[in-house]
């Protein structure tokens, strides 16, 4: 090491000890400052000890050591003893001479803890007189520091580079609870000349300069300024913009929140407030751009976020703005990015409920062109202006264009500025707003704001701890701000209303005001408000006379009760409960105020003894309840009238008492058998009470919700009057075919039945009796059932029990219908050949046989058949007679009886007979139309042929296949049958019409048993008469004997047997018992099903039946095989059931479930409808053959009964219900899904058991062992266990034993539905966020649900559903029909939960969406319309990706956009403006809103400027009539009038296009825009100069005029791009060149041409080229400014420069003795290179005459500009003073050093030394360069 270095480094260590005993001398301090240890807190209590710790913390360690500002002890400045005050003269002075107040440096960060404990230190003053240095403000440079509890106020701190008043520089640094008021915070570029080349920009902000990984939390900027003024000569070269920000100028990984910038407010004597707003103004003047402009940004809260840094619940009412000069721009201007929240954002960055309020400009000033470009209020983001790669994410934040609203001024400001090149005007959740959704709370707490101080947070900030950041409503400034508020409601719906009076600062004209008690009103206030007033206001009168309720006139029904407080509400909107209020209202120790207004007054600032931040005060209010008679008399609770109304006030959702039946009111009309059910507020047409209500009536006051009850909640005053119901009344019951008699009575039919319903108790029966004596029916008629219409709308049997006990979850509150119905016999006569006594040849029917007493002759056979049966259903039934004839059809046999040929004597000839078919008076039976409504008979219409007139028949209809009778050449019947599957025969009977002289006329039966062939019971039959079949005398009929077979099966499919069934049926009759079975049982037609097991048989004996008797009288023909009605569905020697043991198949247990027996069912009996209803699946689900019932109520009236009769073969099968029970749990409800974390409890395990008497248990184990989430150990914990029954009655079960408690037992019938719910807390709340997506969180009971999680749903998609924009409009429970959302149109479609609703059950949440109301249209859309265009491309509501809605207008073209109106009427009446901007973000609230939005347009002249290839790059409107010109007037800054050019896009698109194409590495020459030209379409040109002025008129085509230069060095070689080029048409010089780097050639040539563009013939665009003679070019050593050399263009466009070799001469001069023969050092820098170049300049021995000694060194260099820099450790005793020729005067040039122009010339530069320091040692030693011109050089 060098001996001066050494010196020098020696003389810098001896810095600190200078100051230490400088500060000894001024403070009377110790001369050294103990350093404080790790973990040591140091008490601050003077300015004395805040210099001195600040000077210490600049060397020692201060990790772990806390600084506390203690001003307790004495009085330290201010006016409220807790201000430190720095403004006294001798800290001024102690500062200038320590040089700075500021805590630690960048090389030794401070590290520890200044705990401001909530005092001011006022009055930091770092003025770049006193300090001009990077990372400047009270403390320099922060590593793992924490800052907080401070204020600060009228600081100012000049920097360079970055600063900011609190920090400088802050690394992972904590900066919490700070204040600023009314501090400026300076910083200017650094001035050095490194950044002249590499620019590293500035960070400047009120608080912080920079930030990186540091956080920021409830800091205030109030009022002040952050500020960059600067002007250069030179800009950079390029490097990092120029940031300020409200907050941080540049924040890095760091989170910003709870931080606001306000206003100061002042208060004049007449009580006007007025507001100054604090200044980020960053503005930079530069003479001369350089490769690229500056890119300027200010920012409300910061001027960058970037990696990942984050702006959270902040807010900012900054007056943003940035100005930008260029007065000669080598490339692109300066450029200015102003941001309402942060003016720049890279690598992720977020924005989280945050607001701007403030004023956005701009100002944009670049010279380049023929006039100056000024541009005003470009580059505005209402958010955020630039988002550099689209990183940034924005969640519920906002803006108020209008608070930047300025007269005369058309500001268009979307969200973000740029972000891609495009504006984004709005997103999901973040947009602009109008002042009246700035000044709604409820907007806001719609954002997630939170109003009511209740939502913990969790950040960055505060190291992680949950914190509140809480909002309230600033109505002054019509904004939400930070800080506390109180609450007030009244506690009962309707009753009135409550108001808390205006906060003095908040709210001065602004009370708040809620008549809705849930959602509560809510006033701000600061610590200075001392009182806050309240008052209620009653929807009441007091009642005089006790007058009713209702009469209002007197009695509104409510009444004040008094004030009551309750602290630490930390919410705004409460469920619709009372349950809230109760502990309130109910605690007479809460209560502080009796009358309706109430003042709650604090004794003095910061103390809340009356009312403080989340204090509700509520307003108790009662509503009466008046009871009244039948006859509208008052009564008291027990009925006795009642004469002082003390007990008729009510609490919101108090019970209504247990007032029992008015003690008058049966002596007053109202029947003994009528039943007390409650209370009405609806009275009947004649007044008072309802002493019989209809079912109608009843249905309707309870649809209106206004029956009561004992028990019901007061939701209102009422006057209530007594309800009575004969249950009964409400049974409707019909006899079928009640209509075809003359009686007007439903319930019966005259001689036939009647029904009604009879009360037993609480059990209420219909019933149904015949018209006999006995109540039996009349013969023909057969009772088939009850039947009610379900709720699907059809008729479906209940019963076919005629005396039918309706089951006791009949709701007999509505009317039920049931309606007894019938069968009906019809019976079919032949006609029947009379006896010989009569003469031969002779029919008769029905009538002639009783009128002789014979009975059953020509009876062929008997159908049953419902109600309004068909014809062709009869028909059916009947089937065809077998006659040896023609069968035609069935006809009434009315017809017949009045068939003239037979009424007279009942004999029909053989002609007559065959004469009737076809005639119109004994026609068919109508097929489609209903005949049967009564038993009735009909007649065959035959045609006999000749003595062919044999007829066979069957006594059981439909059981033959074939039944065929032919007679052989002897005149025998030849009978053959085949039965169907199913049936059996006994044999064929014979019968005849031969009588012979029997008196009686008794049919004969005759048989040949030897030819007999037939076998009993047999399934075919042979069998040859031998007798003839056919006789002339008499009529032979062949009677069929049949039994049909009846099955009965197992689940399983296998036939069950009895002990006496049938044997092997297809064997011959003798000994029947040595066979095996075949049938479970055989029937007769018409015969009972069941008999008891053991009770004989009717036996047929077989062929010697006679069949003489009438059917009323004949025993019941039963068949073989004895079942009962109690027959169990299993055969003989099954196993029992493996699970339930049963062995009688009654009670099973098969995949998972329990199933009973019900009883028996054949398939045969029901209708595919009756099936579906009665039977799942309509087929065996249950094994191979079991049924399984639908429910027990839709199978037992289709199973077979005691009462069945045989009609057919029948399969009879088992039917079965299942024990329908669910087990589930309250969390699984809530829809948790798998991989939630979240954790389930077993759903509960059960058995069922029968029990001794019959039924049947189950008995239930509940899970207690699950774990609540991963990750933990609680476990669930069972709060409950509950039942719910399918008529929706709800059990609490009690559980067997209190240890464990989760054992539980109840009683259950096979067929009902129930549904076992254990319920757990925690609770699970389960947000269905999209169709596959479930959010799952934890609750404990009575928790609020708080924040819902954001939906994920494709809101585009739920639009194209809906036909319609959607809206997303909260969560519900309310389950959808499809999908995972809910859609509605009206907002009381579906219930909303809140944040505050309380969770008391586990919820499974669905997203609503609302359809818009909102619409739109525009004023032309008939012009539109008429051209075909699609009105949604001109304006529409549109969704951005982002999912938000916007309203969009595009103006087709000769339009242009006017804006957006509301309430349009004509252009005249163009209504309320919306927004100037063609886009314009809709708030939820706006877009549910029916309102209509018009854009209006308006018709323009269209300016389309082109590029030098002919295509559009810009077009501009022009309204018609409007005057518009290209060029305009304007009063700039300075008050001077200057032209201002409009159009400004187009000339900075064709600037671009120019740049580019100039830079491509071959472009050989540089185009620059000069101006433009207008080529009509005829061809014609018209100048710039010539219509510039001029008002547009119409459309205009305009293309460019450019300045085409190039260059060419000595040997004629093009260099174009060795420079920069520039024009400033406004100059003497208007065509500037500047070189890149040094030139070492002779010679430059500059050439200059115009070029005018348009079209030629072909359409193609050309250039009209020409040199440019007579213009000045200067020519520029560098590009960092300076004066040029100027020459001027010749004819052809030449400037020649011509230069010498080049050359410094630095000659070094000093007259101290010691100098001689000393080396001197000095740094010679190319400014454009950076390259520097080492000279040393020796003295001589001996001085010059003049005593100087002297010497020179000649350093020979191309043009360029060189700065010279003597090295000061060489002359550190010496002050130094530098002079030369073509100095550059610049502000950039450094203190020590010169700047200097070589332009081919010989520069002179001279240096001289003077002594400044004599003591080698002399610590105070310090160095001065300094630089004059002294002449010399060109």
């Amino acid at each position: 090491m060098s001996r001066s270095i050494r010196l020098a480094n020696r003389v810098f260590a001896g810095f600190i000890g200078a100051v230490a005993i400088a500060l000894c001398a001024l403070f009377a301090v110790p001369a050294g400052v103990a350093y404080a240890a790790p973990g040591e807190t140091v008490y601050i209590k003077s300015s004395n000890d805040l210099i001195a710790q600040a000077l210490a913390s600049r060397t020692m360690d201060t990790t772990g050591v806390t600084y506390v500002l203690d001003l307790s002890g004495e009085d330290v400045g201010g006016e409220d003893g807790k201000t430190l005050d720095l403004t006294e003269d001798r800290v001024t002075a102690i500062v200038d001479q320590i040089g700075s107040l500021t805590f630690g440096t960048k090389d030794n960060p401070f590290k520890g803890t200044f705990d401001g404990n909530g005092y001011t230190i006022k009055g930091l003053d770092y003025h770049r007189s006193i300090l001009a240095s990077p990372d400047t403000g009270l403390f320099a440079w922060t590593e793992g520091a924490v800052i907080k509890n401070l204020n600060m106020t009228d600081a100012y701190i000049g920097a360079d580079y970055r600063g900011g008043v609190l920090v400088g520089y802050a690394h992972n640094t904590r900066i919490e609870n700070v204040k600023l008021v009314n501090c400026t915070s300076s910083v200017t570029p650094a001035n050095n000349a490194v950044s002249l080349v590499t620019n590293a920009g500035l960070a400047g902000g009120m608080v912080a300069g920079e930030a990186w990984d540091s956080t920021f939390y409830n800091v205030e900027v109030q009022g002040g300024s952050v500020i960059n003024n600067s002007t250069a000569a030179v800009s950079g070269l390029g490097g990092e913009g120029l940031y300020l920000g409200g907050i941080v100028g540049i924040a890095r990984n760091s989170t910003i929140e709870y931080c606001r910038v306000t206003p100061i407010r002042a208060v004049a004597e007449d009580g006007t407030a007025s507001y100054t707003h604090t200044r980020v103004h960053n503005k930079y003047d530069i003479a001369v751009g350089a490769v690229s402009g500056q890119a300027i940004y200010a920012g409300g809260i910061a001027g960058s976020l970037y990696d990942n840094a984050e702006a959270i619940d902040c807010f900012s009412t900054a007056d943003c703005y940035t100005y930008g000069a260029t007065y000669v721009s080598v490339g692109a201007g300066n450029v200015g990015y102003t941001g309402g929240i942060v003016a720049r954002t890279d690598d992720y960055a977020l924005i989280e409920r945050c607001h701007y309020a403030g004023n956005l400009h701009s100002k944009l000033y670049n010279a380049l062109l023929v006039i100056p470009i000024i541009q005003y209020n470009v580059r505005l983001g209402g958010l955020v202006q630039w988002d550099h790669d689209s990183g940034v994410k924005i969640v519920n934040s906002y803006y108020g264009p209008h608070f930047s609203a300025e007269p005369d001024t058309d500001k268009d400001i979307p969200a973000i500025g740029d972000r891609g090149n495009d504006k984004i005007y709005a997103g999901a959740s973040f947009g602009a707003q109008d002042d009246a959704h700035y000044r709604d709370r409820a907007f806001w707490e719609g954002e997630g704001f939170d109003f009511a101080g209740g939502t913990e947070r969790v950040s960055r900030c505060l190291g992680g701890q949950p914190h509140v950041n809480k909002w309230v409503m600033d109505y002054e400034l019509g904004i939400p701000v930070h800080g506390d508020s109180v609450k007030a409601t009244f506690d009962f719906p309707g009753a009135g209303s409550v108001e808390i009076g205006p906060s003095d600062v908040l709210a001065a004209n602004a009370p708040q005001k809620t008549d809705d008690p849930f959602t509560f009103a809510v006033q701000g206030f600061v610590y200075s408000d001392l009182t806050m007033s309240f008052k209620a206001a009653v929807n009441g009168v007091s009642p005089e006379t006790t007058p009713s309720v209702s009469d209002t006139a007197n009695n509104s029904g409510y009444r004040f009760v008094g004030w009551y407080r309750e602290p630490d509400v930390t919410v705004n909107v409460v469920d619709e409960s009372h349950d809230f209020f109760d502990p309130i209202v109910s605690d007479e120790a809460k209560r502080v105020g009796d009358a309706v207004e109430y003042t709650a007054e604090n004794t003095g600032p910061g103390k809340y003894d009356h009312f403080t931040g989340n204090d509700l005060f509520v307003a108790a209010m009662e509503a009466q309840v008046r009871y009244h008679d039948v006859t509208g008399v008052v009564v008291d609770h027990a009925g006795a009238p009642d004469a002082t109304g003390d007990d008729d006030w009510y609490k919101y959702e108090d019970a209504l008492p247990q007032a029992a039946e008015p003690q008058a009111d049966r002596a007053n009309g109202v029947s003994v058998n009528a039943q007390f059910i409650g209370w009405t507020t609806i009275q009947p047409e004649n007044g008072g009470g309802w002493a019989a209500i209809s079912a109608s009536d009843l249905a309707d006051i309870v649809n209106a919700g206004e029956f009561y009850q004992a028990g019901d909640p007061v939701l209102k005053p009422m006057d209530l009057y007594p309800v009575y119901l004969d249950r009964i009344s409400n049974i409707m019951t019909v006899c079928e075919g009640n209509e075809q008699d003359s009686l007007d009575d439903p319930t019966k039919r005259e001689g036939v039945a009647s029904t009604n319903a009879v009360a037993e108790g609480d059990k209420f029966t219909i019933r149904v009796e015949g018209a006999a004596v006995d109540g039996a029916l009349p013969a023909g008629y057969r009772f088939l059932g009850w039947y009610e219409v379900g709720a699907d709308g059809r008729e479906w049997r209940v019963s076919t029990d005629p005396f039918y006990t309706l089951p006791a979850d009949v709701d007999l509150s509505k009317q039920h219908t049931y309606t007894a119905r019938f069968e009906y016999r019809v019976d079919g006569w032949l006609p029947v050949r009379l006896p010989n006594v009569t003469g031969s040849g002779e029919y008769g029917y029905k009538e002639y046989f009783e009128k002789h007493g014979l009975q059953l002759n020509g009876l062929y056979a008997t159908a049953w058949l419902p109600y309004q049966a068909t014809g062709a259903q009869v028909a059916a039934e009947l089937g065809t007679p077998s006659v040896r004839g023609t069968f035609h059809y069935w006809t009434d046999h009315e017809n017949i009886a009045v068939y003239p040929a037979y009424s007279d004597d009942f004999i029909l000839s053989s002609d007559e007979l065959n004469a009737i078919k076809g005639t119109s008076a004994v026609p068919a039976l109508p097929a489609d139309s209903p005949i049967v409504t009564s038993p009735f008979d009909v007649d065959a219409v035959v045609e006999y042929h000749g003595f062919y007139d044999v007829v066979t028949f069957t006594d059981f209809p439909g059981c033959a296949n074939r039944y065929e009778l032919s007679i052989d050449g002897l005149g025998r019947g030849n009978i053959d049958i085949e039965a169907r599957g199913g049936y059996r025969y006994s044999g064929v009977v014979r019968f005849s019409t031969e009588v012979g002289n029997d008196p009686d006329l008794a049919s004969r039966f005759n048989h040949n048993e030897t030819d007999f062939k037939g076998d009993w019971n047999g399934t075919s039959l042979s069998w040859v008469d031998s007798s003839h079949v056919y006789e002339d005398d008499y009529q032979n009929v062949y009677l069929l004997k049949a039994s049909a077979d009846v099955n009965f099966y197992d689940l399983s499919g296998n036939k069950i047997y009895t002990a006496d069934s049938p044997k092997d049926l297809s064997q011959h009759f003798n000994s029947p018992d040595s066979f095996t079975n075949d049938a479970t049982v055989t029937r007769k037609y018409q015969s009972l099903l069941f008999n008891s097991a053991g009770v004989a048989t009717v036996v047929e004996q077989p062929l010697t039946m006679r069949e003489t008797t009438s059917p009323a009288d004949r025993a019941e023909p039963v068949g073989l095989g004895s079942v009962g009605f109690d027959i169990d569905p299993v055969v003989d020697g099954a196993s029992a059931d493996p699970v339930t043991g049963d062995s009688a198949g009654c009670f099973i247990y098969r995949d998972g479930s329990y199933y009973g027996f019900l009883g028996w069912m054949c398939p045969q009996n029901l209708s595919a409808e009756e099936m579906a209803h009665a039977f799942i699946d309509s087929k065996p689900t249950l094994g191979a053959a079991g049924y399984v019932a639908t429910s027990a109520a839709n199978a037992v009236p289709y199973l077979l009964t005691e009462r069945t009769r045989v009609e057919h073969a029948m399969e009879v099968y088992p039917v079965y219900a299942k024990f329908d029970i669910e087990t589930t749990t309250n969390v699984a409800r809530a829809g948790v899904p798998a991989g939630s974390g979240i954790n389930v409890p077993l759903d509960p395990t059960y058995a069922v058991a029968p029990d001794a008497n019959g039924t049947f248990s189950v008995n239930l184990e509940a899970d207690i062992t699950t774990k609540v989430g991963q990750g933990t150990e609680e476990t669930y914990r069972l709060t409950g266990f509950m039942v719910e029954r399918e008529d929706g009655s709800v059990e609490t079960l009690a559980p067997i034993a209190a240890d464990p408690g989760n054992a539980f037992s109840y009683t259950v019938r096979p067929g009902e539905r129930y549904v076992f719910v254990a319920y757990y807390e925690p609770l699970a709340v389960s947000y269905h966020v999209s169709d596959a997506d479930v959010s799952v969180v934890v609750k404990n009971k009575g928790e609020t649900l708080g924040e819902a999680p954001a939906h994920k749903f494709d809101l585009s998609a739920i639009d194209g559903a809906a036909g319609s924009r959607v809206v997303f409009a909260g969560w519900t429970e309310t389950r959808p029909d499809a999908g995972s959302y809910v859609l509605v149109e009206a907002a009381d479609q579906v219930k909303l939960v809140k944040p505050s609703t309380a969770v008391e059950r586990c919820m499974e949440l669905f997203p609503v969406f609302r359809k818009a109301a909102a619409t739109v249209d525009s004023n032309i859309d008939d012009v539109l319309t008429q051209s075909g265009t699609d009105l949604t491309t001109v304006r529409d509501i549109v969704r951005t990706p982002e999912g938000a809605l916007m309203l969009k207008a595009s103006a087709p073209a000769g339009y242009q956009f006017v804006g957006w109106y509301k309430d349009y009427v004509s252009d005249a009446e163009k209504g309320t403006l919306v927004s100037g901007g063609s886009m314009y973000a809709l708030s939820s609230s706006a877009l549910l809103t029916p309102t209509r939005y018009t854009a209006v347009f308006q018709q323009v002249h269209e300016i389309r400027y082109h590029d030098t290839q002919g295509g559009v790059i810009y077009t501009a409107r022009a309204a018609h009539d409007s005057g518009r010109t290209f060029v305009t007037s304007q009063t700039d800054d300075a008050g001077q009038t200057v032209d201002v050019l409009e159009d400004v896009e187009a000339w900075q698109e064709i600037t671009e296009v120019l740049e580019a194409q100039s830079a491509a590495p071959d472009a050989p020459m540089q185009e620059l825009i000069y101006k433009w030209q207008w080529v009509k379409a005829d061809g014609s040109i018209v100048a710039w100069e010539d219509f510039c002025r001029q008002p547009i008129a119409e459309d205009m085509d305009l293309y460019p005029i450019t300045r085409q230069v190039s260059s060419h060095d000595a040997a004629g070689e093009e260099n174009t791009q060795d420079l920069y080029w520039a024009l400033d048409s406004r100059s003497d010089v208007p065509v500037k060149a500047y070189f890149k780097q040094a030139y070492a050639q002779s010679k430059l040539t500059v050439h200059v041409d115009e070029a005018a563009y348009a079209p030629a013939a072909d359409g193609k665009v050309q250039a009209d080229l020409s040199p440019v003679p007579d213009r000045n070019v200067g020519l520029h050593a560098s590009a960092l400014q300076g004066e040029p050399w100027v020459k001027a263009t010749d004819a052809q466009g030449d400037a020649v420069f011509e230069f010498e070799s080049g050359a410094i001469v630095l000659t070094k001069q000093a007259t101290d003795p010691h100098a001689a023969g000393a080396t001197f050092s000095f740094k010679v820098t190319e400014l454009m290179s950076g390259a520097t170049r080492a000279v040393t300049v020796t003295l001589p021995e001996t001085a010059a005459a003049d005593g100087v000694y002297r010497a020179s060194v000649t350093l020979d260099v191309p043009v360029g500009r060189y700065r010279i820099t003597e090295d000061a450790s060489w002359a550190w005793r010496y002050e130094t003073q530098l002079a030369g020729g073509s100095i550059v005067a610049a502000a950039q040039t450094p203190a020590g050093a010169i700047d200097v122009d070589v332009m081919g010339d010989k520069v002179q530069v001279e240096c001289t030394n003077t002594l400044a320091q004599d003591a080698w040692l002399d610590a105070s030693a310090h160095k001065k360069n300094e630089f004059a011109a002294q002449g010399g050089g060109a």
